[in-house]
């Protein structure tokens, strides 16, 4: 289901891209959605990652991924 999310919101993202453009006005900003739409695909599914490892009982796994994450 998240992953579906993910999907759905890249899409939205990519197809609405000029209109998006339009509405902040800056036509180069629909240029750059392209790339930024891959973006919710994988943030969807880290956002959900802590909790897949701590109800496998991975709390290592889970606190290594949160300090990786955080220090991006």
């Amino acid at each position: 289901m998240v992953s579906i999310l993910g999907i759905l919101c890249a899409v939205l993202i990519y197809l609405g891209r000029t209109t998006i453009a339009q509405m902040f006005n800056n036509p180069g900003l629909a240029e750059v959605l392209p790339l930024y739409s891959l973006y919710p695909i994988f943030l969807f599914v880290t956002q959900i990652y802590t909790s897949i490892m701590l109800g496998l009982k991975e709390p290592g796994k889970s606190a290594k991924f949160m300090i990786f994450r955080h220090h991006l």
